[in-house]
């Protein structure tokens, strides 16, 4: 299915325009797009076309686009078909992505959409920069669509490789840590596969980081839900993996450092948050590498901003206020942080520093027993960007001559 509306477009060869009545064009518009396979000879076509000249993954999104907005599903399947068949060139998980979903438009066998989707998963799951880990969700989600949780990809002489939605949400956490994605669809899986472990994992994984805007829903649907698979865990007789389960979200709860900042009057304070390693949480970059985070900004009668770092580094915590905007008709005129160490946990202790918001001083609060080891990596998204199909400066041999001779039966 795909995931953008279709234009039909003019058949190559049709006459040329002519006037239709209202109830024609309503026909028109309304008929459905005949799904077919692709024929030998446009296969053969888009063969040729990309074996006789140097093509960029670029190149091949662009002819893509153009083929699609025309509503010519066939011949985006076999432009795809007839650029992976070539050995030499980049192969991108996007591409086979993209099979999957046109395999499954044009309805071939559920097993061609299930390999192009292993062999994507299997190039988006390359080490280092060759990877595309963001990639890998998506294929998770193709999977999961259509019930699909294992695929067995063929690699030639008698070899094979097993394609586990399991594995690819575990490689995807691994990789983009910064990520809720890869933790939330874990929990989807393990309330679809009864899987204690999956779901504590998964609990703990969002619970050690805050999440800017969210973090309040998250941490709460993590208590229902693990609550609610521990409760069809017992039900099946698994009473000890719940009780594991339950454990699990209790220690994953407590946070390292939580930080409330309120005022009165209407107006606007923003808190800053220096770590120990160097980093600042504010409300430009909400979260650092270190762990912490800005998970509410608040302003006007909404007189509250969070900071927490569920699992942070030990050393010196400083506070800074500033001052944005003050209503003169309701100024801000006093202000209060409280601070939480080891928030939730049997080690709590609660300070509150009463704060002059006209002359703030900042506040240093220092945290021992800190549970984070590890730095956050700094991810940076890769993209393509493809400008309008139409626009004149883009390639415009990107179609082979006579790439859709008139159509005949399908295979």
């Amino acid at each position: 299915m795909v995931q953008e509306p279709i234009s039909p477009g003019r058949r190559p060869g049709a006459e040329g325009p002519k006037i239709s009545s209202r109830s024609e064009k309503a026909a028109e518009k309304e008929a459905p797009l005949v799904r077919r396979r692709p024929t030998d000879q446009e296969l053969a076509t888009w063969s040729a076309h990309f074996k006789g000249r140097e093509t960029s993954a670029r190149d091949l999104l662009e002819t893509v686009v153009r083929l699609k907005g025309k509503g010519q599903m066939a011949e985006v399947e076999a432009a795809l078909r007839g650029y992976l068949d070539r050995p030499d060139v980049p192969k991108e998980a996007w591409m086979y992505q993209m099979l999957a979903v046109i395999f499954d438009y044009n309805q071939a066998e559920p097993a061609f959409v299930q390999q192009a989707l292993g062999y994507a998963a299997m190039v988006a799951d390359r080490p280092g920069e060759e990877g595309t880990p963001e990639s890998l969700l998506t294929i998770v989600d193709l999977m999961a669509a259509r019930e699909v949780f294992e695929i067995e990809v063929p690699l030639g002489e008698g070899r094979s490789r097993t394609i586990r939605v399991a594995d690819l949400l575990d490689h995807a956490a691994d990789r983009l840590p910064g990520r809720a994605d890869p933790w939330v669809k874990s929990l989807d899986l393990a309330e679809r596969q009864l899987d204690a472990d999956r779901m504590a994992r998964a609990v703990e994984g969002l619970m050690a980081l805050g999440w800017p805007g969210v973090d309040d829903a998250w941490r709460n649907e993590c208590r229902l839900r693990t609550l609610a698979l521990a409760k069809r865990l017992r039900e099946a007789g698994r009473a000890s993996e719940a009780d594991s389960l339950i454990a699990r979200l209790e220690a994953a709860e407590p946070r390292d450092l939580y930080a409330r900042l309120t005022w009165n009057g209407f107006g606007d304070l923003d808190l800053l948050v220096e770590e120990p390693l160097g980093a600042t949480a504010r409300l430009s970059t909400p979260r650092t590498v270190f762990g912490g985070a800005l998970i509410k900004n608040g302003r006007g009668s909404d007189a509250e901003e969070v900071y927490v770092c569920p699992r942070g580094f030990d050393g010196t915590y400083r506070f800074r206020i500033e001052e944005i905007v003050s209503d003169p008709d309701e100024p801000i005129t006093a202000a209060t942080l409280e601070v939480i160490t080891h928030e939730g946990g049997a080690e709590e202790r609660v300070q509150t520093f009463a704060i002059d918001p006209r002359a703030p001083k900042p506040v240093e609060v220092t945290l021992e027993g800190g549970r984070r080891t590890e730095v956050l990596p700094y991810v940076v998204p890769k993209m393509m960007v493809i400008e309008d199909p139409e626009d004149p400066l883009l390639p415009s041999d990107s179609t082979p001559e006579n790439p859709n001779p008139e159509p005949s039966e399908p295979n």
